[in-house]
């Protein structure tokens, strides 16, 4: 993860909220310093090029075209506004920077699907938490957000000025939507490297822990949008990684699914988690999308999850992929998501009739990254998480309870069920550790094989290298019939990606 991508987590929820590339507020240091500022001739000037639709502004392609001139040597800005545009300095009026470890633990809460990348809902999130108070800062990062550190007016008050229709200081889920629909639609500006760091459009500077190619390897097919079911009139869909040349024989294939608290994420988080299984030529891989709590709520979610799975399984021949070897990999709502497929293979309520009837839900493992198991035990616990459980109920827990049973995975857990491998941060603020505790006891008691690793420190989302180790042992060890040992040994909390 780069400095850039990791300033973006705070630079989203904050930058956002004011005038990008205000030429009235030229780059300059953060704490009021005079920093190098355009000059009115060449304030006009630019105007006069860049300005297209004649509004006195920039919007953002015009901005991007600033930015392409600079780049390309045809248009010579001060210093100090070309560090900024390059996002080597903070923008006009900016906050304090942010020490590496508070961007780790922002990083932590808010990717929710665990992609390194953040989406609309989880940008969105942000927002909500820093108007809502929710989100805490250090004291030079909140005077600045609330307007005490001399900036000319309080961005966050700029802010609710747009999107809090009812004045209540909060953020309803109607106007977080709106929230979400300008960021999508652009009109939520950024400066324009922001834009291109988070479309991915940069590459970026300094050293990069390892995460996935940005070049399609040769050797792996991507088909995007694969129709596996509908409900009612509405597609659903899934991407697929296929090997070039499978060779002769049917291969395991592994299916990821999302997290993002059954409200936000989207199947493309998943690809780069994939990519290094499909790129081995050994695995045929697929990311699911399913409706989230926003759009219906449970039990839509497994519906849609078993559907694409009984399709892949119509499907084997096409794909090359063998129907008895397939391993399912989620994270946070995705981890729940995956273990009650693992569970609730053969309960007939969770079927759904969202495509391929004729085929079967069952799969042969499961990876659960910090997914929570029984939901009758979370009302209580700090957090999002029983808002989350709440909305994808319709309803408070203490009010579902009967609901809240039927969707935990540990409700359903029996002899015949998969090997499960689950791996939970033991600071884990969002679900708390006592899920996987909980659930890891009851496979166990009841014969199933169950690996727990936990992640000591770590909190809601983790990564590197041994944690890549011990899930393609587990897929390799299940999947592929190798003679491998998946350790549970704890592995010490690395970066958040």
């Amino acid at each position: 993860m780069s400095t850039a991508r990791r300033w973006l987590l705070v630079a989203l929820g904050i930058t956002l909220c004011v005038p990008a590339f205000s030429w009235g507020q030229p780059p300059g240091p953060p704490n009021g310093g005079e920093g190098d500022r355009p000059e009115p001739p060449l304030k006009r000037k630019i105007l006069e090029k860049y300005d297209k639709n004649g509004d006195g502004q920039l919007n953002l392609e015009e901005r991007a075209a600033i930015r392409k001139d600079v780049e390309e040597g045809r248009l010579q800005l001060p210093p100090g506004a070309r560090a900024w545009l390059e996002g080597r300095g903070p923008g006009p009026g900016g906050p304090p920077r942010l020490d590496p470890a508070l961007k780790q633990r922002i990083l932590q809460k808010y990717d929710a699907n665990g992609d390194g990348r953040l989406n609309a809902e989880e940008k969105a999130a942000i927002l909500k938490d820093l108007v809502e108070r929710r989100l805490e800062l250090p004291p030079g990062l909140r005077e600045w957000w609330e307007g005490r550190a001399g900036q000319p007016s309080s961005p966050r008050k700029q802010f609710l000025s747009k999107y809090d229709k009812d004045g209540d200081g909060q953020l309803s889920l109607e106007e977080r939507a709106e929230i979400r629909k300008d960021i999508e639609d652009g009109r939520l500006a950024a400066p324009p490297w922001l834009v291109a760091w988070w479309e991915g459009r940069e590459p970026p500077r300094g050293p990069q822990p390892a995460g996935p190619p940005r070049a399609l390897p040769e050797n792996v097919i991507v088909e995007r949008d694969v129709e596996y079911g509908r409900a009612g009139d509405r597609p659903l869909k899934l991407d697929l990684m296929l090997p070039r040349d499978p060779g002769d024989k049917p291969l395991p294939a592994i299916v990821f699914i999302h997290g993002g608290g059954w409200r936000a994420g989207d199947k493309s988080g998943g690809l780069g988690r994939l990519m290094r299984f499909a790129r081995s030529g050994q695995y045929v891989c697929a990311s699911v999308g399913y409706r989230l709590s926003g759009e219906a709520i449970w039990s839509a979610q497994i519906y849609d999850c078993k559907a694409a799975i009984r399709f892949l399984k119509a499907n084997a021949q096409k794909y090359h992929l063998d129907p008895e070897r397939i391993g399912v990999w989620g994270s946070s709502a995705g981890g729940h998501l995956v273990s009650l497929l693992g569970t609730s293979g053969d309960v007939k309520e969770l079927e759904g009739d969202c495509g391929s009837p004729d085929q079967s839900s069952r799969v042969h493992c499961v990876v659960d990254f910090c997914g929570p198991s029984d939901f009758t035990a979370i009302a209580d616990a700090p957090g999002e998480a029983p808002n989350a459980v709440a909305a994808l109920l319709g309803g408070p827990i203490a009010e579902k309870k009967e609901a809240a049973a039927a969707a935990s995975p540990v409700t359903y857990v029996s002899a015949d069920d998969p090997p499960f491998l689950i791996v939970h941060g033991t600071e884990d603020r969002t679900v708390p550790l006592a899920q996987a505790e909980t659930f890891d006891a009851a496979l166990k008691k009841a014969g199933v094989e169950s690996i727990f690793v936990k992640i000591a420190g770590g909190g809601h989302g983790f990564g590197g290298p041994e944690v890549d180790a011990r899930v393609a042992a587990f897929f390799d060890k299940y999947l592929r019939g190798q003679d491998v040992q998946v350790s549970d040994a704890p592995i010490q909390a690395g970066p958040a990606r």
